[in-house]
């Protein structure tokens, strides 16, 4: 929050998210009132990210509870509910099972610079409660065990991602939403393109044991020259619906054509870290 606090205090257009946070480490209170005052900063406002958390080893790690699936999901409603009361200005207090707040939490949050919340999920229960509460929905790969590339990239192909999308935004309409409204996103974790991206997608090969082919069918993965690239973009967004891309480079040699590809794709996009140096963690 603190990194994205200094970011927010200098853009003249962008806004700012988070991604999605593990709610397991987080208090949605403190969460919600600092990503008010990021959307408030923030010249394009803040998306607020959240999810239930899939991974034992980092609740391991902090030394906290990781609960069972159903009571993670319980959890991320609630605390998706949380975030809409403070954000709403609501003068009534919430008391839920895992998470309450106290009344008179009005922070005077404008309509127009309310936070965007962002839910993440990859199973179909978290699927229909993005549908229902996220102004944002976030479609990714069901990964969990043991690291296997084939696998993950096999769950987040343009089929697999496709058919998440259609399970949230039918939850969407059954609650009413106006799907116009809501904006389609997802997590491209390795971007490998260049003029010539042979070397790029050789060192994607290397780290992964992935083919181009199997790569150029999964959404965690795009690959290609630019021209490639952005005509793989346009099929997602024709395909999926999906619009919103947060673009995690391995190592592209021209940041400033990388960007100008993407402003030219036609995608909501967001700019990830740069992987220079050896590329993205495995």
């Amino acid at each position: 929050m603190a990194g994205l606090g200094a970011i927010a205090g200098v853009v003249t257009r962008a806004g700012v998210e988070t991604n999605v946070l593990d709610l397991t480490y987080w208090n949605p209170v403190v969460v919600a009132r600092e990503s008010a005052t990021l959307a408030s900063i923030a010249a394009g406002g803040c998306d607020l990210g959240a999810g239930a958390g899939w991974n034992p080893d980092d609740a391991k790690i902090c030394g906290v509870p990781f609960p069972p699936a159903p009571e993670r999901l319980a959890r991320l409603r609630e605390f998706a509910e949380v975030l809409l009361h403070v954000w709403n200005n609501s003068s009534d207090g919430y008391e839920g099972e895992f998470y309450s707040c106290g009344a008179d939490l009005d922070l005077g949050i404008a309509p127009e610079r309310r936070p965007r919340l962002l839910l993440g999920a990859t199973r179909p229960k978290a699927l229909g409660l993005a549908g229902e509460l996220a102004d944002v929905i976030s479609v990714y790969a069901t990964l969990g065990g043991e690291l296997d590339w084939p696998r993950w990239a096999a769950n987040s192909s343009h089929a697999s991602l496709g058919g998440k999308v259609e399970v949230a935004l039918d939850a969407a309409t059954s609650h009413g939403r106006d799907l116009d409204s809501l904006d389609l996103h997802t997590v491209t974790s390795f971007v490998a393109a260049a003029d010539d991206p042979g070397q790029l997608q050789a060192r994607v090969t290397a780290a992964t044991g992935l083919d181009v082919s199997t790569m150029r069918d999964s959404m965690m993965f795009l690959t290609g020259t630019f021209a490639e690239a952005r005509e793989t973009l346009m099929e997602r967004r024709e395909g999926t619906g999906i619009n919103y891309y947060v673009f995690q480079p391995f190592q592209v040699p021209d940041d400033q054509a990388f960007l100008a590809f993407a402003g030219a794709s036609e995608v909501r996009g967001v700019w990830g870290p740069s992987m220079k140096d050896g590329g993205p963690p495995i």
